[in-house]
């Protein structure tokens, strides 16, 4: 399937003074929408998000720690898995690496943290995605 994506505007975000597990944590302070294959996803404002979960011991090497948008899209649909019908879990993942490197990324770290997502992450998408399904019922 091919992904297309497109931001209305850029993503206005703020750190917000809180770390959690070594990373900074943000906090969008407008709206943010993203068109994805011609549907708008809203990720509304407030929303707070920790950046790139890559282990502490790490994070000093890898430059696109410093980009937080491609984390924001992300983790946004992770936390709401299974409540977009288009949204897999590969899908999102795939937004991830595909904002890092438009976005200049290094393509070796995006790439690196990429294969890492796809390999370590399927156990927090399904915990997202029972809780959210419980949440529904």
């Amino acid at each position: 399937m091919k992904l297309e994506y497109e931001f209305i505007g850029e993503p206005e975000y703020d750190f917000t003074g809180k770390w959690q597990g070594g990373r900074r944590v943000y906090i969008l302070i407008r709206d943010c929408f993203i068109i994805i294959n011609g549907k708008v996803y809203k990720i509304p404002k407030g929303y707070e998000w920790d950046g790139w979960t890559i282990p502490m011991f790490i994070q000093n090497f890898f430059d696109l720690m410093q980009d937080p948008i491609p984390a924001l899209v992300h983790d946004w649909f992770y936390i709401n898995a299974g409540l977009y019908k288009r949204i897999t879990r590969a899908v999102a993942d795939r937004l991830l690496r595909n904002i890092a490197l438009d976005r200049k990324n290094q393509r070796r770290e995006v790439l690196i943290a990429y294969r890492a997502v796809r390999i370590l992450s399927g156990p927090i998408w399904r915990k997202y995605k029972r809780k959210n399904k419980k949440d529904k019922e």
